[in-house]
């Protein structure tokens, strides 16, 4: 759980998509100072070969906050080799070598961080947070973790719900 006293993490690209699609990424400012990795800043911020003037609304949001200083963008010099993409594998290392928290939606990168001692959270964990904070409803957080079903493993999904019953 995070405290509402901001934490320190690092976002993977997943977590940033899935939270921008969610509506749900306007609360990470209130509890987190963000930080990625140079590979996850170029995952979020795509140009579209074939249409190179369009910009993706979540990807202008991206650069916006960058702009504003509210995603840091960091410069790795020793990467791991894991068997991710570069940007989960990007945001693991940083995660580690920093010390922060890290926030990744994609299972087997979730599981491989958490089992390394890395304090790991996915959006349903954020959701329950923010249930437990209540700054959302019990009913609201099991629409979202309901919308989730179709982005993130059903274990988390299940055990994020099993965490909103003992609240």
């Amino acid at each position: 759980m995070l405290s509402r006293q901001k934490v320190k993490a690092v976002i993977d690209t997943s977590f940033w998509i899935h939270s921008y699609r969610s509506g749900l990424f306007a609360y990470l400012f209130d509890y987190l100072d963000i930080y990625v990795p140079e590979a996850v800043a170029h995952e979020a911020m795509p140009t579209i070969p074939s249409l190179p003037t369009v910009v993706l609304p979540n990807v202008q949001l991206f650069k916006l906050l960058v702009r504003a200083n509210l995603i840091h963008v960091k410069t790795l010099t020793d990467v791991p080799s894991l068997a991710f993409h570069v940007g989960e594998t990007e945001a693991i290392a940083l995660a580690q070598q920093s010390g922060y928290a890290l926030l990744i939606d994609d299972y087997e990168p979730f599981m491989y961080a958490t089992q390394h001692g890395i304090q790991t959270l996915c959006l349903a964990d954020f959701v329950v947070q923010l249930n437990y904070d209540k700054v959302i409803t019990l009913q609201m957080a099991r629409k979202h973790l309901e919308a989730l079903k179709n982005e993130l493993r059903d274990s988390l999904i299940t055990r994020a719900l099993a965490r909103l019953i003992r609240i």
